[in-house]
């Protein structure tokens, strides 16, 4: 993540004038310890620049920190999507970085995924989308977009098949996408539950599949 990406531009100011300040403060220290001038009347003014670049410094460090939770989330997630504790952390972190002005492409990416893990659809799709446009080969946000899709899918054809079940054509499709939605172990509610639908439709079929 690039150095202060995600800061406002409250704290972008807060962050650069506490720097000017404290290097005024800092020169003027310095001619006048060279001059043998008292400078003890500077010191108590040295905690006012300390204090506005600290605030921003710290919420930088939480968003970096917060970036790298929020993948370890997902992770968690579609390993065990029932996992509440994860899911309810995700959602503050999620929160918390969602309504900040990142430019990188691959920080928008992943806070993509993690709403659409959480099964914030149009934000996710909305984040998806300005990522591509800042960078068309992120490959973060090319993943995502082939787990929207393949969600997609699953879902149309979960709906076809149950409109006409007797169809192979419609059956072997579903089969095919349920692969790979197995294979992307989504977190997302609604590809879980069409996944789910999914697995009841095809169980003649993989029941047949298995070994006896």
């Amino acid at each position: 993540m690039p150095l202060f990406d995600g800061l406002t531009l409250g704290e972008l100011v807060l962050l650069f004038g506490g720097a000017a300040f404290f290097i005024a403060l800092l020169v003027l220290f310095v001619i006048k310890a060279t001059k043998n001038q008292s400078y003890k009347g500077l010191l108590p003014f040295f905690a006012v620049p300390i204090v506005m670049m600290g605030f921003p410094t710290i919420t930088s460090i939480k968003i970096s920190q917060d970036g790298v939770d929020i993948e370890n989330q997902v992770l968690a997630l579609q390993k065990d999507p029932n996992d509440e504790a994860s899911r309810k952390a995700l959602e503050s972190n999620v929160k918390f970085l969602q309504g900040r002005p990142f430019r990188d492409p691959a920080t928008i990416a992943r806070i993509a995924g993690a709403q659409f893990a959480l099964g914030q659809e149009s934000q996710a799709q909305q984040n998806l989308q300005k990522a591509l446009q800042a960078d068309p080969k992120q490959q973060v946000a090319l993943q995502l977009q082939q787990r929207i899709e393949v969600a997609r899918k699953l879902s149309e054809l979960t709906a076809k098949a149950q409109a006409q079940p007797q169809s192979p054509e419609v059956r072997n499709q579903l089969q095919q996408v349920t692969t790979q939605a197995k294979d992307l172990k989504f977190a997302n509610p609604k590809a879980l539950q069409s996944l789910q639908t999914a697995n009841k439709i095809l169980q003649p079929e993989q029941a047949k599949a298995q070994p006896k």
